[in-house]
């Protein structure tokens, strides 16, 4: 008896919502299976929600007949019933500045669309003077104190979020802040989840391949196409342990780390930390020093250009680095190589050599230390490797597609990652996450896959624009 009911969206197709003849079993063939047809159907929704509405003591019904992009038309269960609609004014606009200039505004869209002027437009407008058609889109900020005040210490950052950072300051502030970005568990995460899971038990004893991908995906629902697809992907990763395996008959590094996570202290004012995890490290112990080489796994195309690190983007190797020199993993690190290593990939049926295209792919990618009497131990194939992508070592001299780094560009460089970190962090504590998004050597790399437009509306005036870096001589000049 004392309850009050509110019943909102009593508009057409809303309440009752109704249904069309558009499924898999059509009307023409409901009768022969015995369910009910699309007009039954939207019959006894009618018939239950004036029931259930008739019940009502203290009901009160409303529509909506506009939003800013649709028009909507009021249920037609209103006539039906009989019902009075009747017109409420909750506003007064001798009390209300904010609904009076929303009332202008709309006012003014009439005047400049149709030329309509209104007794109400005239009083409006001698009274208030608003921003009407006028737009900025740059995010106005928000205070440090403010963003302090929110933030959840440990601030923990990372190489996915330094490049986010990097590429838009408020790309970040979207998804690292308002956390606003929603993850969909497609297939392809799934898989690429696994390939990592499993790569990091490979090397464990009593690892049994089949069992462990079924363990894996007992969490994971798969359709009927997922699961044939499965059938190949298997396949490909009883290729890729081969080829794993022989690839460890071409190093004496023998040792391994999966998986291993690193995290290193930045300030402690306000407590902030790098994370980083590290596929896979080999190394090789040698009395106090440990000779290491790290390797991550990717699928698809590779890239290995560093020299976007100039602008603090492309960072992964060089955070790898950064992980190894401060991160304490071994005492005495003495670096070996860093490396990319295709894991999972398409190839072409028609390939003429598809074993020997497979093999190639499978090679580590990336950058070698310059001293031959430490790489010849990691790659005992060095002279034409087998291992290292264009790697070769002939007349005591690299290659011409070899790439290498001596001990003074590693150095330099860690010592840059390290000042882009640093720098990266003061910035993101003083809560700067303007709209910047970046032009690297002609291509817009933050907005490219950027799920956010709607929120920035970036305009040209935003971007900033960087030339291609052909080299690390930066490094030198920093």
């Amino acid at each position: 008896e004392d309850d009050y009911v509110f019943v909102l969206s009593m508009n057409q197709d809303i309440l009752p919502e109704m249904e069309k003849d558009i499924f898999y079993i059509t009307d023409s063939m409901k009768d022969e299976v015995e369910l009910y047809t699309t007009d039954e159907k939207n019959k006894r929704k009618k018939e239950q929600t004036i029931e259930i509405l008739s019940k009502l003591k203290h009901g009160y019904l409303s529509f909506k007949e506009r939003s800013p992009f649709h028009h909507y038309y009021m249920s037609s269960l209103i006539k039906e019933c009989n019902l009075e609609v009747k017109e409420d004014h909750f506003y007064d606009n001798k009390k209300s500045n904010i609904y009076n200039k929303i009332i202008l505004g709309k006012k003014l869209d009439q005047y400049y669309l149709y030329g309509e002027i209104t007794q109400e437009l005239v009083t409006l407008r001698s009274h208030y003077d608003i921003l009407y058609q006028t737009y900025q889109n740059q995010f106005n900020g928000i205070s440090r104190n403010t963003y302090l005040e929110q933030l959840k210490v440990p601030l923990r950052l990372s190489y996915t979020s330094l490049n986010t950072y990097n590429e838009c300051k408020f790309k970040y502030y979207i998804k690292y802040v308002l956390k606003l970005e929603t993850f969909t568990d497609t297939f392809a995460s799934i898989i690429g989840s696994m390939y990592h899971e499993i790569l990091s038990l490979y090397n464990k004893s009593k690892f049994n391949l089949v069992e462990e991908i079924n363990r894996y995906l007992e969490t994971h629902e798969l359709s009927l196409k997922e699961k044939l697809l499965m059938v190949k992907i298997r396949k490909d990763l009883e290729e890729l342990f081969q080829i794993l395996k022989e690839q460890e008959t071409y190093t004496e590094y023998q040792e391994i780390l999966t998986e291993k996570k690193v995290v290193i202290p930045l300030r402690t004012d306000i407590q902030t930390e790098f994370i980083g995890y590290i596929d896979k490290i080999l190394f090789y112990k040698n009395l106090d020093d440990t000779y290491y080489s790290i390797i991550d796994y990717k699928s698809g195309t590779i890239d290995t250009s560093i020299e976007p690190l100039k602008y603090g983007l492309h960072m992964q190797l060089p955070i790898y680095l950064y992980l190894m020199n401060y991160g304490k993993v071994f005492d005495n690190p003495i670096f070996t190589g860093i490396y990319y290593q295709n894991i999972l990939f398409s190839y072409p049926k028609w390939e003429k050599d598809l074993e020997k295209k497979k093999k190639n792919q499978y090679k580590l990618v990336g950058y070698s230390t310059d001293k031959i009497d430490i790489l010849s131990r990691f790659d005992n194939t060095v002279e034409k490797s087998s291992y290292i992508k264009s790697m070769s070592y002939k007349d005591e001299k690299f290659g011409t597609y070899a790439k290498t780094m001596s001990e003074e560009e590693l150095y330099q460089m860690v010592k840059y990652t390290k000042n882009i970190i640093m720098n990266n962090t003061d910035e993101i504590l003083q809560a700067d996450f303007k709209i910047n998004p970046k032009f690297y050597d002609k291509e817009n790399i933050s907005c490219k896959y950027c799920t956010f437009h709607d929120l920035c509306y970036v305009e040209q005036k935003d971007i900033i624009y960087y030339d291609k870096v052909e080299d690390l001589s930066f490094l030198e000049e920093e």
